[in-house]
């Protein structure tokens, strides 16, 4: 895998930890996820399949979310020589409007945007 499929896998990690912080990934936010993608970036590509097949990994396994949004803070990390600031931009309005699909945006969906707003600031 290339560093963007990479940084999209960290993307579907990150998805996943948000849609899963109020405690259950909804149904409408697993479905609405391709669509969020495909408005985000603009276009369909094998990165984008990438982020949708660990998000529903991740949902499958029923993984925590704050172990998924470690994983994909580390991911990130690793990539960062290509996480420009397109990519940033792109990766919160995703994970906000995951957020958005099933209201209301709970507290802890609002504190994990928040702390990857402040950790990637560095980045």
């Amino acid at each position: 895998m290339d560093a963007k499929g990479s940084l999209f896998y960290a993307l579907g990690q990150l998805s996943y930890a948000i849609a899963n912080a109020d405690g259950k990934v909804q149904k409408e936010e697993k479905d609405k996820f391709h669509n969020i993608l495909k408005e985000q970036f603009d276009a369909i590509s094998p990165e984008m399949d990438t982020a949708e097949i660990i998000f529903e990994l991740l949902r499958r396994d029923s993984t925590d979310p704050q172990t998924a949004y470690n994983w994909a803070l580390n991911q990130i990390k690793l990539y960062s020589h290509h996480f420009d600031n397109q990519m940033k931009q792109g990766f919160i309005a995703t994970i906000k409007k995951i957020a958005e699909v099933y209201p209301p945006i709970e507290p802890e969906e609002k504190a994990l945007i928040q702390q990857f707003e402040k950790d990637i600031q560095s980045i």
